[in-house]
């Protein structure tokens, strides 16, 4: 299981190097770019269309997975979303 998963992730971020999505300019594009793109392609996350209450969720969900964002990071990835 832990390859499986080891695959997954490498194929993720080798995927979220070779796109032509950009994100728009704002206080948490750094962000995004840096701990989003870890795992995900810009694709996936500029495609999504949520609220700010849906994108807290997301967010927190990510931080159970393993994302390393501090209180005042994930206010700005939130807003910025």
């Amino acid at each position: 299981m832990g390859w499986l998963l080891l695959a997954f992730f490498t194929t993720a971020a080798a995927l979220a190097g070779v796109q032509n999505v950009a994100l728009p300019e704002g206080d948490g594009k750094a962000i995004v770019s840096g701990a989003c793109t870890a795992c995900h392609g810009l694709d996936l996350i500029t495609a999504k269309k949520s609220n700010r209450a849906e994108w807290s969720q997301v967010v927190d969900r990510m931080k159970t997975y393993g994302t390393t964002l501090d209180a005042t990071q994930t206010t700005t990835v939130i807003d910025y979303l």
